[in-house]
């Protein structure tokens, strides 16, 4: 399953922290697509992607400093 959060556009860095709870699916995902929510245990890979469409177009240009995975406190 896919699962996506946004993050709003800055001009300089920041720091954004998310909860499992922060990811919803995406309009797109199947109808037939079994929703079990974000489960920690299931992610494989992490994609970071700017906020760009086919019907918009523009530029953006992505920069991550780092990112930190962290266990539930």
């Amino acid at each position: 399953a896919h699962y996506q959060a946004r993050i709003p556009a800055t001009d300089g860095w920041h720091t954004a922290r998310l909860l499992p709870e922060d990811f919803g699916r995406p309009d797109w995902t199947p109808a037939d697509s079994l929703d079990v929510g974000l489960r920690l245990e299931n992610v494989n890979a992490i994609y970071m992607a700017p906020d760009l469409s086919d019907e918009t177009g523009g530029y953006a240009e992505l920069k991550v400093k780092a990112v930190e995975l962290m266990a539930a406190e």
